[in-house]
């Protein structure tokens, strides 16, 4: 009698593990069966990072079953506020803004974000920045910027701060003399002498503000080069990297424009369901070849994923990969 209990009890015991084992395996399959809707903060109404975030969105909702993602205009720091508030799963962003969200620096200094903390997971397009003079300049590399008349746009403009970082970090700030511009007005600016060199950008190796593209028609110009000590110092900013972009200014005859970069991608809430962040990861890298169909700025993570990744990774040393997506990350072997 006391065998058969021992022998019931063992049963039951077995029973019991494997049904939590199948139910484990199938949470996801039964999470499908239950919508499962986000909205998305993809930045301010009309910039590109709006119309990718919004393409990307469209992307996503139309390969995950019972999954949609409602694109939503407005800042990102708004976005990581909205996160911590409990209010978004996911959210649009850059490493430099997700290091600061976590580090509580920079517009969150006053205002800490909590115990919610911003944990990334898929960066995606690179902002690579760089500084240019006009191709007759005796101007050849970032150090014969000392004393003279530079522009990094306007204090007010969202890529400022991090330039100015960059000019602080490898010790050329208290040396130039910053001229306080639009990028409107750079282009007159460069041809009347009024500055000698401005910072121009490359988004997602594949196209450029408009009023930049005035620059490139007015002036004959060509790209400064750093240091190999300026680059590392460059690499160990929090949210930026050194990076070489791809040219798209057809006047500038250089194959590649070496400068500073941070990264634009999705970010998501610690809250966020490990397993919906993994089919989005999944889905994202599993199917870019066809993501570049929604729009060209896809075509830098098409074309080298893994290399994007990693670089973004390497940029926001603080920010713990989402549990979701560093499943998928190490199941392709991108991380380890």
């Amino acid at each position: 009698m006391k065998k058969r209990t021992v022998r019931k009890g063992t049963f039951l015991m077995f029973l019991a593990i494997a049904l939590i084992v199948a139910l484990l395996s199938t949470s996801y399959a039964l999470a499908k069966e239950k919508k499962v809707e986000w909205r998305v903060i993809a930045g301010p109404e009309g910039s590109s990072g709006y119309v990718n975030a919004t393409l990307w969105a469209k992307f996503l909702t139309d390969r995950i079953k019972n999954f949609t993602l409602y694109p939503e205009a407005g800042p990102t720091v708004k976005g990581f506020r909205k996160m911590a508030q409990g209010k978004l799963m996911v959210t649009y962003g850059n490493t430099v803004v997700a290091e600061q969200a976590y580090a509580d620096t920079g517009p969150f200094t006053k205002t800490p974000l909590g115990k919610i903390k911003v944990q990334q997971a898929l960066p995606l397009f690179p902002f690579t920045f760089f500084m240019t003079v006009h191709k007759s300049s005796d101007i050849y590399k970032m150090d014969d910027l000392v004393g003279r008349r530079v522009s990094l746009t306007t204090p007010a403009h969202g890529i400022f701060p991090p330039a100015m970082d960059v000019f602080k970090a490898i010790g050329l700030w208290d040396k130039i003399d910053h001229k306080s511009m639009a990028l409107s007005d750079l282009a007159g600016a460069m041809t009347g002498g009024i500055v000698e060199s401005c910072m121009m950008f490359v988004v997602s190796d594949c196209t450029t503000a408009g009023a930049l593209r005035e620059v490139e028609a007015r002036t004959d110009m060509r790209a400064l080069t750093f240091s190999e000590a300026q680059k590392k110092k460059i690499r160990a900013l929090p949210g930026i990297g050194f990076r070489s972009a791809k040219n798209v200014f057809k006047e500038l005859k250089q194959e590649t424009i070496p400068g500073w970069a941070y990264y634009y991608g999705w970010y998501f809430s610690p809250k966020a369901d490990p397993e919906v962040v993994y089919e989005i990861v999944k889905t994202t890298y599993e199917f870019r070849k066809e993501l570049t169909k929604s729009g060209i700025a896809f075509t830098p993570f098409s074309e080298q994923a893994n290399e994007l990744l990693q670089a973004g990774f390497t940029a926001t040393p603080h920010v713990p990969l989402h549990p979701g997506a560093e499943k998928f990350y190490k199941e392709k072997g991108i991380i380890k």
